[in-house]
């Protein structure tokens, strides 16, 4: 049946756009509300704005127009909101869902829980979830062990669901696209896509393919970042002419860049 789904985003980003998207086109009615389409840090890291056929676009650039959006939305319908802070006009729109008792769920990427700036932060979400407990229909946990650290934080297990990111799948041309043979010499190929930034934890994989000791391996590296000169450092000691450095590349060639 037919239901009328709100996404709650601070951005159009492609991996909630296509999700959206997708929603539209099995009928449901998809309203997809943002702070603005896209921040220009997204866009030089290869973000591209989206433009869902199917999905009512809306700005709340302010406090006011987020609070009236919230106000107009049908009883009936779900909304699906990105986290409970930092998600500016986002939380006004919530405190409106939940005076009004809307069906109410929010996304939460995995949170950094190192040093002391971890402790405060399981400190806050406890108290978060103690209050929105009783107001939220489920949490959806993005990310390797987001689902347990929510749960420990006091949110119910059976409101917390598994999620994840979503695009939609690139178009290739099958007459044009031709698949090179694997070079002998370097049979085994791992590409890492993101930024270069400490919580992406690259050094890691850069540390667990040089354990593997063979010199059969390349490692494609697409972004850029911060953590990127110690990276550098890194692979040349680890995997010297092993790793290639590739730098921001558009959404577009990087899905080519896998397939091949």
């Amino acid at each position: 049946f037919s239901q009328q789904i709100w996404f709650w985003q601070t951005m159009l980003t492609p991996h909630m756009g296509a999700l959206a998207d997708s929603l539209a086109k099995y009928g449901h009615r998809v309203v997809f509300v943002a702070n603005e389409s896209m921040s220009k840090e997204r866009l030089a890291q290869g973000w591209k704005i989206i433009k869902p056929s199917k999905v009512t676009i809306k700005f709340a650039k302010n406090k006011k127009t987020a609070i009236r959006f919230a106000k107009e939305a049908p009883s009936n319908s779900i909304h699906l909101c990105q986290g409970l802070v930092g998600n500016d006009q986002i939380g006004d729109a919530q405190r409106i869902l939940r005076k009004r008792g809307l069906r109410h769920l929010i996304m939460i990427e995995k949170i950094d829980d190192k040093g002391w700036k971890g402790i405060v932060r399981r400190i806050l979400y406890n108290i978060l979830f103690s209050y929105w407990q009783k107001y939220l229909e489920g949490v959806l946990a993005i990310g390797y062990g987001t689902k347990d650290w929510i749960v420990k934080r006091g949110m119910k297990k059976n409101r917390v669901y598994s999620f994840a990111y979503f695009l939609n799948k690139p178009k290739f041309n099958e007459k044009k696209t031709q698949f090179k043979e694997k070079n002998k010499n370097y049979p085994y190929r791992f590409i890492y896509v993101g930024r270069l930034i400490e919580l992406k934890k690259v050094d890691l994989l850069i540390n667990a393919i040089a354990s593997l000791k063979l010199k059969k391996i390349e490692l494609l590296i697409v972004g850029d970042g911060p953590e990127k000169e110690r990276l550098c450092s890194l692979a040349n000691l680890l995997l010297p002419e092993q790793v290639y450095w590739l730098g921001t590349l558009p959404m577009s060639k990087i899905s080519k860049m896998i397939r091949q």
